[in-house]
């Protein structure tokens, strides 16, 4: 199998030996360079001219150039990346909120037990009004009789 692909590769090899050599031949005279110099000019100007008759047919029709699709599609690739942009940053954000919505959460729950704690500290600290005083004086005489 290896012999194979290596006669091949030398088949390869010795054909564009040959071309090169032909190429060479048939191009290296002053001459022929001339010739294939103003072949392709004479090419170009006729790609440019059906290239500039192509578009006034479109603009007259009211239809894209090509130089208008070029446009949208850049104008699309700019609008995907701000999209894509975006989005990660709206990612980035909402994981960002989930993490506070947590430690408020956290917050929350210690300033409950603190409050509860608070609140619990607050009765025997707080000296009674004189109407809670009257009561319990109250309930103490009708204890007693």
């Amino acid at each position: 199998m290896k012999d194979m692909i290596v006669e091949a590769f030398e088949q390869f090899k010795q054909l564009e030996q040959e071309w090169n050599e032909h190429l060479i031949l048939t191009f290296n005279c002053p001459k022929n360079i001339i010739k294939c110099g103003k072949s392709l000019d004479l090419h170009l100007d006729q790609v440019l001219e059906t290239r500039k008759l192509a578009e006034s047919w479109l603009k007259a029709i009211d239809a894209p150039t090509k130089n208008d699709v070029a446009m949208i599609a850049n104008q699309f690739k700019r609008m995907e990346q701000k999209t894509d942009s975006l989005d990660e940053e709206l990612f980035s954000l909402l994981q960002i909120e989930k993490h506070y919505k947590k430690v408020l959460k956290q917050f929350n729950h210690v300033l409950k037990d603190h409050t509860t704690t608070l609140d619990r500290g607050a009765k025997f600290l707080r000296p009674k009004s004189e109407l809670e005083q009257l009561n319990e004086e109250l309930k103490d005489l009708t204890a007693s009789t």
